[in-house]
């Protein structure tokens, strides 16, 4: 049995969270190895604001794998980069956000990692993972 069949909502629950709650109008969508749901988005995604202490509140299996764009979620109420992607094409901006780990960083973050008022070191973040721009703290 998949993950989609055992929830309740199943995939349009999961696409209208998307469209409505994250406001993505573009993206794609698969399943990984372990059944988990990747979502794509070929350009940004911006969740300023966000008032979620988690990404998918809902959907904890969900997360995304490529964000083409900027993945911008400064000023939100989120905790943890769980669900963050893996690759960003853009800039990661979490600044004045509720994240203090950085566990689940994305792997690949093709511009810049904007953390302004957030407890990081550069050292910290460039051996988390491999960002091709600057840092910014």
């Amino acid at each position: 049995m998949s993950i989609l069949s055992s929830v309740n909502a199943g995939l349009p629950g999961i696409e209208h969270y998307l469209e409505q709650t994250l406001h993505l109008s573009k993206y794609t969508h698969h399943t990984d190895d372990s059944g988990g749901f990747i979502v794509d988005v070929p350009g940004d995604v911006v969740l300023i604001g966000f008032e979620y202490k988690t990404l998918f509140e809902r959907f904890h299996f969900v997360r995304f794998g490529r964000v083409e764009g900027n993945f911008i979620c400064s000023y939100s109420e989120l905790c943890d980069m769980k669900g963050f992607p893996q690759f960003v094409g853009g800039n990661l901006d979490i600044s004045f956000s509720a994240i203090r780990s950085l566990t689940d960083i994305p792997a690949d973050i093709n511009r810049h990692f904007i953390g302004l008022g957030l407890p990081f070191e550069e050292a910290d973040i460039r051996q988390s993972c491999r960002i091709l721009g600057r840092v910014y703290l």
